[in-house]
């Protein structure tokens, strides 16, 4: 399904859309300089597809937005979380919450057209702010969807020294079963 035309205020000026249109009821806004026409309703996913145009190349959806995307038992985020490569200057965006990480091509998947940090990385991400038993709950549906393995995980945690939650990520990394029955929904803990 094609996701609807989309503008920055130069492309709607050169079709002549006037600002007048941009903020009528057939367009939502879903970032600064970016604007969409709404022929249907638009999903988180094919937002988060929308506003990926105006990220940088090396950008990944993670966290908390990377795992309800892996379909993991989490609410997104109000604001989307993404991952850049360590530079001078991080690019900032009111709409998201940048972080830097420095990451392998393993550590990036391609998932439902959009750019995210893998199960394992993922998984790495959350630890630090959810309590253990949600952490656990978050990596059995990685797991059982596919998205995390055993290896996989600890491959990604034996690189992951002095990384914010990492001592939690070994705890519970032994306790994830892709055999667990799914269990109710865990809070992100990220806003």
């Amino acid at each position: 399904m094609p996701l609807p035309p989309t503008w920055t205020p130069a492309e709607a000026r050169a079709v002549g859309l006037t600002r007048g249109h941009l903020r009528g009821p057939s367009f939502v806004r879903l970032a600064h300089g970016l604007t969409a026409r709404l022929d249907d309703a638009v999903d988180e996913s094919e937002r988060l597809r929308l506003v990926a145009r105006v990220l940088p190349a090396d950008a990944a959806y993670s966290h908390a937005t990377a795992a309800a995307l892996l379909g993991a038992p989490v609410d997104a985020p109000r604001r989307a979380h993404i991952v850049l490569t360590p530079r001078r200057v991080l690019p900032q965006r009111a709409e998201f919450v940048t972080h830097a990480r420095r990451l392998l091509p393993e550590d990036v998947v391609q998932h439902r057209g959009l750019r995210l940090t893998s199960g394992a990385q993922t998984f790495l991400d959350l630890a630090a702010t959810p309590p253990p038993w949600d952490l656990v709950a978050v990596g059995d549906a990685l797991m059982r969807a596919g998205h995390l393995d055993q290896a996989n995980l600890a491959r990604r945690l034996s690189r992951a020294a002095r990384v914010r939650g990492v001592v939690r990520a070994r705890e519970c990394a032994p306790l994830l079963s892709s055999l667990a029955m799914p269990g109710p929904r865990a809070s992100s803990g990220t806003g």
